[in-house]
């Protein structure tokens, strides 16, 4: 859980922040990461811009990877036609979701650093599950409720069950994107974000 004695974070202005989002693969690299002194020489800042917004390099991949979830947030967004039914909904926004981290396969290593971390990479998570969870549980539900994820409506599933859904989906995006880059495959191929949106969305069908 995040430590009691955390303040809000500031927020960079527009233009720095920029800068470091468009850094994401070289600030969230695992080997050798940057310290905020190598991130202010890389920026060309001072070193005390960086302390006066960041307490640490904690606090900076916090934010970097929050704007990342927040941008992929918006992608699986305009991705998502309600008109259609839970199932073409979900394609669509796994395939978004695989096309925005496919082409940022460090926003996945991050999120998975974050997983075992505390303080602010808990508070990542927490925005990860308010936006891309939340946005998942609520067409499974739709899906559960109507039987458009099965033959017939599942009453029976609570919102465990969908939580635990979501969960699945999202892993298995971060590690079809991983798995990919480590065999050095184009994790940018239209196809393959359909394919693994198709095949996430093939198991959660009730059998």
């Amino acid at each position: 859980m995040p430590s009691g004695n955390l303040g809000p974070m500031r927020t960079p202005p527009p233009d720095l922040a920029g800068r470091l989002l468009d850094a994401s693969a070289e600030l969230l690299r695992a080997d050798d990461p940057p310290q905020l002194a190598d991130v202010a020489r890389l920026m060309g800042v001072a070193r005390a811009t960086l302390y006066y917004y960041f307490a640490g390099r904690e606090d900076l991949l916090a934010f970097i990877l929050a704007a990342h979830v927040r941008e992929g947030g918006q992608v699986m967004a305009t991705a998502d036609d309600e008109a259609l039914p839970a199932p073409e909904r979900l394609r669509a926004v796994l395939a978004a979701m695989c096309s925005y981290l496919g082409a940022r396969p460090f926003v996945c290593t991050g999120l998975l650093t974050a997983a075992g971390a505390g303080g602010r990479m808990h508070e990542v998570l927490a925005a990860n599950d308010a936006v891309i969870g939340a946005h998942l549980r609520r067409i499974l539900q739709e899906g559960v409720n109507v039987g458009t994820l099965g033959g017939t409506a599942q009453h029976n599933l609570d919102a465990t069950d969908v939580a635990d859904a979501a969960n699945a989906a999202m892993g298995a995006v971060l590690l079809a994107v991983l798995g990919r880059a480590a065999a050095t495959l184009d994790t940018t191929e239209p196809a393959f974000a359909r394919k693994v949106a198709a095949r996430i969305v093939d198991g959660l069908r009730a059998r």
